[in-house]
């Protein structure tokens, strides 16, 4: 159980937390953003995330973040793997 912090990868914005799981589920790239890990910077996507992770991801221009909770990111994770 690890908590993301992550950024919409290659430009791409979102209006709020629906499109950001939407595009989780699909697959999309995302990028860390937390200065203390050694991953700061690389692009991560659903593949990388095991059940019970949890994400802080920021959207409306990285002037808004919302939590997505360990339940939702699982709920994307068996979509997505289709599990």
């Amino acid at each position: 159980m690890a908590c993301h912090r992550l950024l919409p990868a290659y430009s791409r914005d979102y209006k709020g937390k629906k499109a950001i799981l939407a595009d989780l589920a699909d697959g999309k790239d995302f990028v860390i953003y937390d200065y203390f890990s050694r991953w700061n910077g690389k692009p991560m996507s659903i593949q990388d995330m095991t059940h019970g992770d949890t994400i802080v991801a920021r959207y409306n221009r990285c002037q808004k973040q919302c939590l997505l909770s360990a339940k939702e990111v699982s709920a994307a994770i068996t979509e997505a793997k289709g599990e």
